[in-house]
């Protein structure tokens, strides 16, 4: 279950980090939302540097979000189907105390 969340993890970081396009008006925007709420506050940080590592932190948790979600789907559709083969399954033969004394 690990490695495949760490995959997926992966996967949706690069799948999402595509949006986050500073030539895009949407992000462009954003990243200078951002940019002016922390240059305007006491941070002593450089603005542009403290943008781009909130905006990674960003996808990353929207990342791990999706990658828990997915494994979550996959372990719900192994228990449905070992749930649908509990009818076929067979019960052990029950074994008739004097026969197993010999």
């Amino acid at each position: 279950m690990s490695t495949l969340l760490d995959r997926q993890l992966h996967e949706h970081q690069v799948s999402v980090g595509r949006y986050l396009d500073p030539f895009r008006p949407a992000s462009s925007s954003d990243l200078a939302a951002v940019r002016a709420y922390i240059h305007s506050g006491s941070f002593s940080w450089d603005s542009v540097a403290a943008t781009l590592l909130l905006e990674r932190l960003r996808v990353n948790r929207q990342a791990l979000s999706l990658s828990f979600n997915h494994g979550f789907q996959i372990l719900a559709g192994v228990f449905v189907l070992a749930l649908a083969l509990v009818p076929w399954l067979k019960s052990p033969a029950l074994i008739d105390p004097e026969d197993a004394s010999h």
